[in-house]
């Protein structure tokens, strides 16, 4: 018998309460991954929860070990294809998935036109 990664878990964590936002550089590699042009990057402002997500077999029981560590996939709202969220799922079979809004400042650009400064305290 081939057991097949085949649902999510319901039902599973929500989101609720506040979130503080986070500034952050995304790329196709970052999570939250930014799906834009290959090799760009964007700043983000993202208000996040990382909710456990529980993935399921074709015969609704919790994924085995044998699943740990997988790269998960997630289909876009109106697309057909999968993307890579860039988390893995977990031995227990389940993965943290960041839900929630973000805001783009800007547009995409090189990673090396990014400076990154420190600023000093007086």
């Amino acid at each position: 018998m081939v057991v097949v990664p085949d649902a999510i878990g319901t039902p599973h964590d929500q989101k609720s309460g506040q979130v503080a936002g986070i500034n952050m550089v995304a790329s196709a590699t970052s999570s939250p991954a930014y799906w834009g042009t290959p090799g760009k990057v964007v700043l983000w402002t993202t208000y996040l929860q990382w909710l456990t997500i529980q993935v399921l077999d074709q015969f609704g029981n919790p994924l085995d070990m044998i699943y740990g560590w997988i790269d998960v996939y997630e289909r876009p709202k109106n697309t057909t294809g999968f993307k890579k969220i860039n988390q893995q799922l977990e031995g227990n079979g389940t993965y943290q998935d960041p839900v929630g809004v973000r805001n783009q400042n800007g547009g995409e650009r090189n990673p090396n036109d990014l400076e990154c400064t420190p600023k000093m305290r007086h």
